[in-house]
């Protein structure tokens, strides 16, 4: 069983602030992943739910020299129903928007595998690369810029939500076969910051003897 996409979401406030919040349908067993921004010096940023879902940050990439933030976080969900997520800033920040999307096919724990950074500069920026330890696994990406550019996804890449009045962008692709990625986008030249995540897939016990099976008679 590997991953498929469900829902996605946004929020957005130009105005400093240290919490913003945004609503997302889940059914239990999704793994729910939030992607943050901001502007500023950096800061630390958190994740927490009103359903009690247990949050970490995946990713914190602070790029000082263009004052923004990126932090990519997940959870896994225990119940179906509407959720409203916070991000949290211990200070103060503007320009912040929280992009969320859920995705059914989470393990029950470890399923955070490998990350990237990156803080281009010029056109179509990249991020990675990184090569995931298991088939099927899901990457998530953002991207964000100060300078007006808007983002198109590049390569297999999907775009699942793109601020409306503020730069920045969460894009996914869930890989069928474990090898070296980067995150891609088209866009104009930039400074970009950007975070990357890959997330183990849920794997049932007939997989896993399958998989168990092909690798002893292939070694």
């Amino acid at each position: 069983m590997g991953y498929s996409r469900a829902n996605s979401a946004k929020a957005e406030n130009a105005a400093s602030g240290t919490t913003l919040t945004c609503q997302i349908a889940v059914t239990a067993g999704d793994l729910i992943v939030a992607g943050f921004t901001c502007g500023g010096a950096d800061t630390t940023c958190t994740f927490s739910d009103d359903a009690g879902n247990s949050w970490a940050e995946d990713i914190h990439n602070h790029n000082a020299a263009d004052g923004v933030l990126v932090s990519i976080g997940s959870a896994r969900a225990a119940t179906t129903g509407t959720i409203t997520v916070t991000a949290t800033l211990g200070t103060a920040r503007d320009y912040r928007k929280l992009m969320e999307a859920n995705y059914p096919g989470a393990p029950t724990t470890n399923w955070k595998d490998k990350t990237a950074s990156n803080n281009p500069t010029g056109a179509n920026p990249t991020c990675g690369p990184v090569t995931p330890d298991t088939d099927g696994e899901l990457i998530v990406a953002v991207a964000r810029n100060t300078s007006g550019v808007t983002y198109a996804p590049g390569g297999s890449f999907q775009e699942r939500e793109e601020g409306a009045t503020m730069e920045g962008q969460l894009q996914d692709l869930i890989q069928g076969t474990a090898a070296s990625i980067s995150s891609q986008w088209t866009a104009a030249s930039a400074v970009h910051t950007t975070a990357m995540v890959t997330y183990r897939p849920l794997i049932t016990t007939t997989e896993e003897v399958v998989r168990r099976t092909v690798t002893v008679r292939g070694a």
